[in-house]
């Protein structure tokens, strides 16, 4: 029975493969596993990645060994493998960093398109407030934009009392409301 090292070539694996394929598969990734991780850190330091690439190359190597595809003069058994594993990890590595790009790309355009719409809310909402009477912009503006308080607004624009300003302020706030009903179409 051929046994496998970590220097065994490719003769070695074909003659390992044709006894017991399960046996000379599993000692290939035992043999190799740590060694191609360690081989990998020089690219890049996701460790999930070089394992799920050493796993696919070990079923392409698998693959070639069934389909007869593998020349025992090529290289050694370590060197074809690691070169198929060096391609899995270098075009998973590509994707994820097209993915990332794609991504902050389209967070760029969110972000762009937001503050679009802000800057438009915010002029449709300056068109409305004109339409307001002046007495009812004042009194909103007084209130939530420069936050004075129900006492101060009737002081500042000589109301009767507190409850007339209350009730002003209600009126101006429904009226606002169905101008920006009919400005949105809704």
């Amino acid at each position: 029975m051929t046994k496998l090292t970590a220097a065994s070539g490719l003769q070695e694996l074909r003659n390992a493969f044709a006894e017991n394929r399960e046996r000379a598969i599993r000692d290939v990734y035992r043999l190799h596993r740590d060694s191609f991780l360690k081989y990998c850190q020089t690219w890049s330091s996701n460790s999930d990645v070089h394992l799920d690439c050493f796993q696919e190359a070990v079923i392409a190597l698998y693959e070639n060994l069934v389909k007869g595809k593998i020349k025992t003069d090529q290289s050694s058994l370590k060197t074809y493998l690691f070169a198929i594993g060096k391609h899995k990890v270098l075009n998973e590595l590509e994707k994820r960093k097209r993915r990332e790009k794609r991504k902050e790309l389209q967070k760029e355009y969110i972000i762009e398109e937001s503050k679009e719409s802000e800057e438009t809310e915010k002029l449709n909402l300056k068109k409305t407030i004109d339409q307001l009477g002046t007495s009812c912009k004042d009194l909103l503006v007084k209130f939530y934009y420069h936050q004075y308080s129900i006492e101060a607004i009737m002081i500042d624009m000589d109301y009767k009392n507190q409850n007339t300003v209350k009730a002003h302020k209600s009126r101006c706030m429904k009226k606002l409301r169905e101008l920006m009903s009919k400005s949105s179409g809704i």
